[in-house]
């Protein structure tokens, strides 16, 4: 495999780019927000984070004529270990891992035609970082892509910083 990754810093976000060098295989920057974001929604426990994230995600998929994305527990369960991965410090933040995430994923709902994967870090609601996702162009590909099914984990760490993630598959 071919893997590439790039940091850029703007406005003090820290952007990393992974591409992973094959079809149908996208996985769009690591985003970690250095800023503090309104804490304008109230979302009780895990699963309504999930919950809360995959409606503005498809809010925006609805809005360009693109079919929902199903969550899929599997596939949110790989997003979560992910998550809790990286806030520990066992995995870097980013995409390491990204392939074997999907090889776990594909042995277990079949032949993937495609995978990507967004990442972020900080403290925000999920409208905040559905909304800065897609001013991010990688990012807003995975959310608009192709895809049917997602998979979104979180997790905090010992400091309190939340990481995120989202797998998309089809």
């Amino acid at each position: 495999m071919n893997h590439q990754f790039n940091q850029i810093v703007r406005k003090g976000i820290w952007l990393g780019l992974a591409v992973i060098g094959f079809s149908g295989f996208t996985v769009a920057p690591a985003i970690r927000f250095t800023s503090s974001f309104s804490k304008t929604q109230s979302v009780s426990g895990k699963d309504s984070l999930e919950q809360a994230i995959l409606y503005y995600v498809n809010l925006d998929r609805k809005s360009k004529g693109l079919p929902a994305l199903q969550l899929n527990s599997m596939e949110s369960s790989v997003a979560a270990r992910h998550c809790r991965n990286m806030a520990s410090g066992k995995t870097p933040f980013g995409h390491d891992g990204a392939e074997s995430r999907a090889k776990e994923i594909g042995k277990h709902l079949g032949s993937l035609e495609a995978f990507g994967e967004n990442v972020a870090f900080g403290q925000h609601t999920a409208r905040d970082l559905v909304a800065v996702w897609l001013k991010s162009r990688p990012h807003r590909e995975n959310i608009e892509g192709d895809f049917a099914l997602t998979g979104i984990g979180w997790a905090k760490d010992k400091n309190g910083m939340t990481y995120y993630t989202e797998v998309f598959t089809k």
